[in-house]
């Protein structure tokens, strides 16, 4: 399926749609534009692939809201393991737990395969004001749709899997767009998360066959939003969907259910998207709130064969994505 068949004159056309298809045609464009993230790809020869997330978003004391997804290539367990115990020896903590320097810590991940793509979201990220609809119309719609995905793909003799559990998540969330005092900001966070996953799978399965994701993100509100009535977290319903339904299933998505393992697996990976949201969301155009923040931009940020940073708009008169390039 081509990106360009999501995108319709009339949004009521958007009713068996899995994903919202203008913000997933800018992130998957701005993306697929970035002849880095091609390289790192086609460099990479491994099918397994990692995605670590980490976010900082609404936090008024910065002037940034900030998602980090860095993706790792790796070979197997033996080369996974052995850079998760050198991450843990050069950096034990999360950068906000850190003092000093990182130049041991941005030297090593330079030399790893991992690429990393930041955006700088908008303080209201409402991205449905553009179009003026109203967004519980919008999300009424959505996950009606996603309902029917898996209605479908419930009585499918082919998908020998029980998605049960799934419809009756979605029933759930659906009932409640009828509360009262409900936040939309949750689910319009999530929904960018899918668009930016779903952007990484479908280029990844154009270059390469019989690929693995491996999501894991870190512990926070997207994962455990409404944990006691529903059977896994929202976002991987909404995930596992939109992959199946645009990549044909080329690319396997398999989720690490981070907030339930205690032995903190992944913890140290996550250490790489922790420091970049954290940096991004802190810094403006001309200033940085601590020194130690100054080699992470100058030393690591400016390297582009291994970032990629885009701002999104979601405002009424400018919609869509501007890639930020950094430089010494």
């Amino acid at each position: 399926m081509k990106v360009m068949e999501l995108v319709k004159d009339n949004i009521d056309e958007y009713q068996d749609k899995i994903i919202h298809p203008y913000i997933f045609k800018d992130i998957y464009d701005n993306l697929k534009n970035s002849d880095y993230f091609s390289d790192f790809i086609a460099k990479n020869p491994n099918n397994s692939w990692f995605i670590f997330s980490d976010y900082c978003v609404d936090d008024q004391k910065k002037p940034n809201n900030v998602m980090t997804f860095t993706i790792l290539s790796v070979k197997d367990e033996t080369q996974l393991q052995l850079i998760n115990t050198i991450l843990g020896v050069i950096q034990k903590k999360d950068i906000k737990h850190t003092k000093g320097n990182y130049s041991q810590f941005i030297e090593f991940i330079s030399n790893l395969p991992v690429f990393n793509i930041s955006y700088i979201l908008p303080k209201n990220r409402n991205f449905n004001q553009h179009f003026e609809m109203s967004e519980l119309e919008y999300l009424n719609l959505r996950f009606y749709s996603l309902e029917n995905f898996y209605t479908k793909l419930n009585s499918s003799p082919i998908v020998e899997l029980d998605f049960k559990k799934c419809i009756k998540d979605v029933r759930f969330i659906i009932q409640s767009f009828k509360r009262k005092s409900l936040s939309l900001k949750l689910f319009r966070d999530i929904e960018i998360i899918n668009c930016v996953l779903i952007s990484i799978s479908l280029i990844i399965s154009q270059s390469k066959n019989n690929n693995k994701l491996i999501w894991v993100s870190d512990k926070d509100r997207y994962l455990t939003y409404e944990a006691a009535n529903l059977s896994m977290p929202l976002v991987f319903t909404m995930v596992y969907a939109s992959n199946f339904e645009l990549t044909r299933n080329k690319c396997e998505f398999t989720f690490y259910v981070s907030h339930l393992d205690q032995q903190k697996s992944f913890d140290c990976f996550n250490r790489i998207p922790d420091m970049l949201a954290g940096v991004l969301a802190d810094m403006t155009e001309k200033h940085v709130s601590h020194a130690k923040f100054l080699p992470i931009v100058r030393k690591y940020l400016t390297n582009q064969k291994q970032n990629h940073v885009a701002k999104i708009y979601f405002d009424k008169d400018k919609y869509g994505l501007n890639t930020i390039m950094y430089k010494k």
